[in-house]
């Protein structure tokens, strides 16, 4: 039972660790699934309305950047936002109902995932957010779209390859089945609070990717302007994944979709010594034949002992009524000779009592006689 119990704990931690080790990979791999199947159902929406309704879901976003591009900065439009009670915002093209306005894709460090009303910590766990306050990813002159994804999530990577994108790669974002194409034209890393990069431009079509920087610090937000340039036809074409700059803030480990090497290591650490346990623990055939056999013997002995035991038992029941039955029989030869030898002294008596009396009448006679 001891044997069994340990195997048992060797069993649950192995496969502890190994769910620890695949975790971050099987929670983005999970995580994508819903990313497609999100952005699926939003193009299936959209492909289901008519052309009255498309032409109002454009006019009503148009409508909204015109009244975010008259804000001088995008510090002023959001607060406008907060504080406005009949804002629109959350309503604009959301086809689906879900909050889901679009979808962003970048080729080359494979994101592909759905764009969502506001930046509430929900929304940044399993996709990107659009920023409040700057303007709805619809293209167009002066217009600004500000959009937002966390790196280094555990179960999620969304921005965390940001830092590999260089001037002149592209991005596409797609809206109401339309599909906009951007090309970098500018990266920089500003603190928090400097957002004024983050404005309306008078004439221009800006969309700004905002994530977090260096990485698992936090500090600084990394900034990655795009300009809308003609539309290639590109959209669906598989690219390869774009490497790590040398000088990425992105530990070597975590860089990539695939297990690194330490992770490797660890996996085969967990491996070998969950094997070299089960073979120390977990007794062999042959072990199993001797143990049963030496069970058999001590079983055999058991019973043999128990028999001798019986036997004994009996014995001595059979002894106690021999010698009980012994006892009786002399009780009763006791018992009969005592009335033998009452019967003789009664016969002796009656012979002297004969005697006597023959005596007694022959002196009777002798008087008379006389």
């Amino acid at each position: 039972m001891k044997r069994i119990i340990v195997n048992i704990l060797i069993t649950l931690i192995f496969l502890t660790g190994l769910g620890v080790l695949l975790y971050p990979a099987v929670s983005d791999y999970v995580n994508k699934k819903n990313s497609s199947r999100a952005i699926a159902s939003y193009d299936q929406s959209v492909e289901e309305i008519g052309e009255e309704d498309y032409t109002q879901w454009m006019l009503d976003a148009a409508s909204y950047n015109e009244y975010i591009a008259s804000f001088a900065s995008l510090g002023g439009a959001t607060t406008a936002e907060e504080e406005r009670e009949d804002s629109p915002y959350e309503g604009l093209l959301d086809v689906t109902g879900h909050g889901i306005m679009g979808s962003i894709r970048i080729p080359c460090i494979k994101v592909d995932c759905p764009i969502y009303h506001g930046t509430s910590e929900a929304v940044l766990q399993v996709a990107v957010g659009h920023y409040q306050g700057s303007s709805l990813p619809i293209g167009g002159e002066s217009t600004h779209a500000v959009l937002t994804g966390h790196r280094g999530l555990p179960s999620a990577r969304l921005f965390t390859d940001l830092d590999r994108l260089e001037e002149g790669d592209i991005f596409y974002i797609k809206v109401l089945g339309d599909i906009l194409e951007y090309q970098i034209d500018q990266i920089q890393t500003v603190l928090p609070a400097e957002v004024d990069s983050l404005g309306v431009v008078p004439g221009e079509d800006y969309v700004t990717l905002v994530t977090c920087t260096p990485y698992g610090i936090n500090s600084h937000r990394m900034l990655i302007r795009g300009t809308r340039i003609p539309y290639d036809g590109g959209y669906e074409e598989e690219v390869a994944m774009k490497p790590a700059p040398l000088d990425s803030d992105v530990p070597e480990d975590q860089q990539g979709n695939g297990f690194s090497t330490r992770q490797w290591v660890i996996f085969g650490a967990l491996a070998f010594g969950a094997s070299i346990g089960a073979g120390l623990l977990i007794p062999s055939k042959k072990s199993g034949e001797k143990g049963a056999d030496q069970n058999g013997e001590t079983d055999n002995g058991s019973r043999d002992r128990k028999t001798k035991d019986r036997k004994k038992k009996k014995q001595k029941k059979k002894d106690r009524k021999e010698k009980d039955s012994s006892g009786q029989d002399r009780l009763g030869d006791d018992s009969r000779g005592d009335a033998t030898g009452t019967d003789g002294e009664n016969d002796q008596d009656k012979k002297i009592s004969s005697s006597s009396m023959t005596e007694k009448k022959e002196g009777s006679h002798d008087k008379k006689e006389k």
